[in-house]
């Protein structure tokens, strides 16, 4: 199923663009929700909005296994190097 796919990837694409617009407000907002956790929050959201569960498909096992260990040690090395 591409749905899954789709999602996560316009999502991610969203999230970039949103993160690199000159805006006060939205750049507040990510003082405290960094973006790469509204790239995993949208597709929940969207996923429970339309009672899908994606659990099964393909790219939750690609996720769980590559992305999300990948993401969290993107924030903290990030983390560490602002402070």
């Amino acid at each position: 199923m591409m749905y899954p796919w789709l999602i996560s990837i316009s999502t991610i694409l969203i999230v970039l663009y949103v993160e690199r617009v000159e805006n006060k407000y939205l750049n507040s907002d990510f003082d405290y929700i960094p973006a790469i956790l509204l790239a995993y929050i949208i597709p929940a959201i969207i996923s429970y909005s339309f009672s899908v569960d994606y659990s099964g498909d393909q790219i939750h096992s690609f996720s769980k296994s590559y992305v999300i260990p990948r993401a969290i040690i993107t924030v903290m090395i990030v983390y560490l190097l602002d402070s």
